[in-house]
């Protein structure tokens, strides 16, 4: 089973997590959270990201929003993989 992928946000470390888990690991289930207007695959809302139910998450959004978007994670879900960009928080 491959797995699914959600990517919060989506700058240039999004964008490089993206192109390598297509690319590398030929990941075809892959959704990204953002506010910018892509023609990609993309997610609007809770209810959405609920929906989806990744199994990976990965957090590349702005470091001040980090802490946010992982207390929101914790409160929707439980035993997902989850991979945050650096710095953790600010």
């Amino acid at each position: 089973m491959r797995p699914k992928v959600l990517i919060f946000g989506y700058g240039s470390a999004g964008e490089r997590h993206n192109t390598i888990l297509k690319e590398k690991f030929n990941i075809k289930n892959l959704s990204i959270f953002t506010k910018r207007k892509l023609t990609l695959t993309t997610l609007k809302n809770k209810s959405e990201i609920l929906n989806f139910d990744p199994d990976i998450i990965i957090i590349s959004n702005s470091t001040h929003k980090h802490f946010e978007t992982i207390k929101f994670i914790e409160k929707i879900f439980t035993g997902k993989t989850i991979l945050v960009e650096k710095p953790v928080v600010d």
